[in-house]
């Protein structure tokens, strides 16, 4: 396994990864804005030259992060490539100088594990799922 920043040739192959998710908010154009915004990470875990993960995340602010998402494809979670995804994205959030960190997400618990706390709730966003504002301060 690798993880590399994404490039534009790799936008097919994310937006595909983004479908098989199920996610209305993922798409290939912000996969594309996040590859090609300076401020911006688009990183992608691959094997065998095939793209199994990918995280995107902009700076927003002068030390501040948004994370859009991370997606590992169905076969290759519980292997710990999200939190090696997450190691990577903190070693670079802190290049560019971010000290904190929010996000909006289903999935709270294992953003939890990585300090994360919830700041706000959006009831029923998924319809049957509350949508989770969190919030961390990236050491």
């Amino acid at each position: 396994m690798e993880i590399r920043e994404a490039t534009l040739g790799d936008v097919e192959q994310i937006g595909n990864l983004m479908r098989s998710d199920g996610r209305r908010a993922y798409t290939k154009d912000l996969a594309i804005d996040l590859i090609e915004n300076s401020q911006s990470l688009c990183l992608v875990l691959t094997e065998n030259n095939q793209i199994v993960g990918s995280l995107g995340a902009r700076g927003e602010g002068k030390n501040s992060c948004w994370l859009y998402y991370i997606i590992v494809k169905e076969e290759f979670r519980k292997k710990g490539h999200a939190r090696e995804l997450m190691k990577r994205f903190f070693d670079e959030a802190r290049k560019i100088g971010a000290k904190r960190i929010a996000l909006d997400t289903p999935e709270k618990e294992f953003f939890e594990k990585f300090g994360f706390k919830e700041v706000g709730r959006l009831p029923d966003w998924y319809e049957d799922m509350d949508q989770v504002i969190m919030y961390m301060t990236l050491g």
